[in-house]
């Protein structure tokens, strides 16, 4: 256990993805910007800003608290987004949550500040914020809020939320009531008081809104108050060290949130930000008003500030590294007041400053991408050192191995050091996945009450290996913490580098993550064994669990060597009756077993990601027709809908929307405008006549939901229709048929109130509100306590075919294979089948 000040110097670490180039702020050495970085050495002050999700915050905002105030800044997202949708990929749930953290720290890389997270999971919209606490398990996350703030101990709280707002996202609503509960309960040692064992109570000068421009308080201008009191900061100013404005920052920064399509355009020019009073002292004009940010309020004393800015004033912006004489001395004085916190993180953040001072480039690097627990592993070091005053490298340890060296090299004058070294992993070494999945967890929180302390900020953001350098500048000892990287070269970008990650020896991946058993007959279930070392011949066992029938009992494999795959195959019989189980594979060698699979999430704008889930899918029996037949499917967001009809027996073609204007549409039963398609692509609505001449000739073209902004066309579908931005959340809501005897729920499979049972995460979203005449409205559907909702599944006739807008959440209920989703959603495809022995 890390001290009392020590332990969120390592959850608050900006660490930028290792395959990106670091823009304006985070990792960038110029000398105006080192400056900067000098300056901000002479300012104590602290700003927590909190929200609900990777994206709630407002970035710019943070870009001028960060470079323009100089603050210490934290953004607090309460959940890592695994609830929400995603456009670059089909990862969902906790794999969206991997990825969106990691875009998180990407957009802290640019803005300058950092990340940290509580144990509550993201459980897609929620209406209510008691409902959202219900599930969270309020009293647990309140104790995360209570303890980051306890440790990072901020001057001031601003809230993105406020704590009433009409019709607002229930996590949004939840995360400020949070905020101003936390506020209060920080400073009350009776509040959590066994947190007090290793924090102190603290009591933030003050807690603001950051007046959110959706709610209407800034009048229409954006430059009008609603409220007496509230103030507002022109966050759009330039900063000329880092050549850019806050506000161009903080949209350099927002658009990594890539999956979460967040591009926006360039702001310039005065850019208003609001703010209102909550709690505490409140302030005039300013986040920091009346707080003292000098050194008088360090245990160090002024006589560190008065050091400081002589050194600041005697910068030399064409040779910065004359300064770091002055700043080790001042590294040293710092040692002497290790019980203050910030002493102790300014000098953390002085250690950093001094190695960029230095223009130090340190690495560790290896050959190979991942290792296994006790495997041997090559690295090398490379040191160089551009700066005049000379670097003594001097000892080389990898924690998670038996690499502990000594070295004896000097680097000055633009000089290199390299040296390889044998390590050998330890056999106990943990995978290279987050650490909040290491430790079950509930419905709605990760980890346990016994490993609530790590999973309390970050957890860990860096999964593989690292290893700690230790330097000596001038007499002073250094430790630097260095990734274990893989370095190649790509002809087209050049160097990419990659962390070193430890894996398991051997993984086994079923090859669906849901199997539909669409009748009786048995399906194959093919099953990849993957070898990260040489290993010895095996086999693999599958278990269905009772009423299901599997063979053989085991399937063998040879030997494999290392990065070899094998595949074997199962046979599967389902029960005669609907019923549903869970796959279970694990590989058997000699004494050892191994249940995990591998997952890799790898996009260009985050670090590469690792995760090593049991290796289980679901299996379903589900009754349904299973006409079969070739649908064409035009993707917007990513999602796994394509897989999910090929599980019910449909030969799937995805089109590039392209592809509309020449592609033999007759050949399909039905085309597929995937979710958000006419918020994705521009230009679909050139193909509507195609369409309208397909449907008119027979065929059905499903429209799944697109939001009511950013319409690429300005219109969602081949008829008219207005997306709102009405939902059911309540996934177990009543479902009432508006129209009883309508084909689509009778054919081919008779469609009840059972069929809406067992669905997850809710009913549908931007459900319309106005649709053309020619559509029937098939469900009503609302939430407890509100007006039905008739649009979420709307069906035109058009000559002899079908127009349908659906705004259902099948993206969510198909691949969790929920029956009567599968069952509805054939029938929607074979609304014009010939078939009519269930219709009446």
């Amino acid at each position: 256990m890390r001290g009392k000040s020590g332990l969120l110097i390592a959850l608050l670490t900006v660490i930028m993805p290792h395959g990106m180039l670091a823009r304006h702020v985070a990792g960038a050495n110029g000398s105006a910007q080192l400056y900067q970085s000098l300056k901000r050495l002479d300012v104590l002050a602290r700003v927590l800003y909190i929200g609900a999700h990777p994206d709630d915050e407002n970035n710019a905002l943070l870009a001028y608290l960060a470079n323009g105030e100089l603050a210490d800044v934290a953004y607090l997202s309460i959940t890592r987004g695994e609830g929400g949708q995603n456009l670059v990929g089909d990862e969902q749930g906790v794999s969206l949550g991997i990825l969106r953290v990691q875009e998180s720290l990407a957009a802290r890389g640019v803005d300058g500040a950092s990340v940290c997270f509580t144990r509550a999971k993201d459980l897609g919209y929620s209406k209510t914020a008691e409902e959202t606490l219900r599930i969270w398990g309020k009293d647990s996350v309140l104790a995360d809020m209570v303890w980051i703030i306890r440790d990072f101990k901020p001057d001031v709280i601003i809230s993105r939320f406020p704590t009433h707002v009409p019709h607002e996202h229930g996590h949004h609503t939840a995360s400020g009531l949070l905020a101003e509960e936390a506020f209060h309960a920080a400073a009350d040692p009776e509040r959590f008081p066994e947190q007090l064992r290793h924090v102190n109570a603290w009591q933030a000068e003050r807690l603001l809104w950051n007046v959110y421009d959706r709610f209407g308080v800034k009048g229409s201008e954006g430059n009008v108050v609603a409220e007496p009191g509230d103030f507002a900061i022109d966050i759009g100013r330039y900063n000329p060290y880092l050549g850019v404005s806050y506000a161009e920052l903080g949209t350099e920064s927002r658009i990594l949130h890539h999956s979460q399509a967040m591009g926006v355009a360039v702001v310039r020019g005065r850019c208003l930000e609001y703010f209102r009073h909550v709690a505490g002292t409140p302030a005039m004009a300013g986040v920091l008003d009346g707080i003292d940010t000098g050194w008088g309020r360090s245990a160090a004393g002024s006589e560190v500030g008065h050091r400081l800015r002589r050194i600041i004033s005697d910068y030399d912006f064409g040779d910065p590294s004359a300064s770091v004489p002055a700043l080790l001395e001042l590294y040293g004085r710092l040692e002497d007041h290790a019980d203050d916190p910030w002493a102790t993180r300014k000098q953390e953040a002085l250690k950093q400053l001094v190695i960029r001072l230095l223009g130090l480039n340190a690495r560790i690097t290896t050959q190979v991408s991942t290792v296994c627990p006790g495997d041997s592993l090559a690295v090398r070091l490379e040191v160089a050192n551009p700066a005049a005053w000379p670097v003594n490298v001097e000892r080389l340890v990898i924690p998670s191995s038996d690499l502990d060296v000594r070295i004896e090299g000097v680097v000055d004058g633009n000089a290199t050091f390299s040296q390889g070294f044998a390590a050998r992993i330890n056999g106990n070494a943990p995978l290279s996945q987050p650490r909040w999945l290491r430790n079950g967890g509930t419905a709605g929180a990760y980890g346990t009450p016994a490993t609530a302390l790590e999973l309390r900020g970050v957890g860990a953001f860096e999964t593989g290996p690292m290893g700690t350098l230790q330097v000596n500048v001038l007499g002073r000892p250094l430790a630097i913490e260095l990734p274990i990287v893989q370095v190649s070269v790509d002809p087209k970008i050049g160097e990419r580098r990659h962390p070193l990650a430890i894996v398991p020896a051997v993984s086994v991946n079923l090859d669906r993550p849901v199997y539909v058993f669409a009748g009786p007959e048995p399906r194959e279930v093919r099953i990849t064994v993957r070898a990260s070392r040489a290993v010895e011949p095996g086999f693999v066992e599958l278990d269905a669990g009772e009423a299901w029938t599997v063979s053989p009992q085991r399937a063998v494999f040879p030997d494999l060597r290392e990065g070899q795959r094998h595949e074997v195959v199962f046979r599967v019989d389902p029960p005669q009756n609907e019923s549903e189980t869970t796959l279970s594979a694990a590989v058997v060698i000699g004494a050892d077993r191994y249940g995990l699979g591998r997952l890799l999430i790898d996009y260009p704008h985050i670090q590469r990601q690792y995760q090593f889930p049991e290796a289980r899918s679901k299996a379903v029996r589900v009754a349904i027709a299973a006409k079969g037949g070739r649908i064409g499917y035009v993707c917007g967001a990513k999602d796994r809908l394509p897989e999910s009809l090929v599980e019910m027996g449909y030969d799937v073609v995805e089109l590039d929307h392209e592809t509309l204007g020449w592609t033999d549409l007759d050949s399909f039963k039905a085309i597929v405008l995937g979710i958000r398609a006419y918020n994705v692509h521009t230009g679909l609505a050139r193909f509507h006549g195609r369409l309208l001449e397909y449907a008119e000739r027979g065929g059905t073209v499903v429209h799944l939901y697109n939001t009511n902004f950013d319409l690429k066309d300005g219109v969602a579908g081949i008829l008219p229709v207005h997306p709102s931005s009405n939902r059911v959340t309540d996934e177990d809501a009543p479902v009432g048929f508006l129209e009883p005897d309508h084909r689509v729920l009778h054919v081919p499979n008779r469609i009840a109130g059972s069929d809406f049972e067992g669905w997850v995460y809710d009913r549908g979203m931007y459900i319309p509100d106005r649709w053309d005449s020619r559509f029937q409205a098939i469900l009503g559907m609302r939430d407890p306590g509100e007006a039905v909702l008739a649009g979420g599944l709307l069906i035109g006739r058009i000559g002899k075919g079908y127009a349908v807008y659906t705004a259902l959440s099948w993206f969510r209920q198909l691949p969790a294979a929920v029956p009567g989703a599968y069952r509805l959603f054939e029938n929607i495809l074979e609304l014009n089948s010939e078939v009519e022995e269930n219709y009446n």
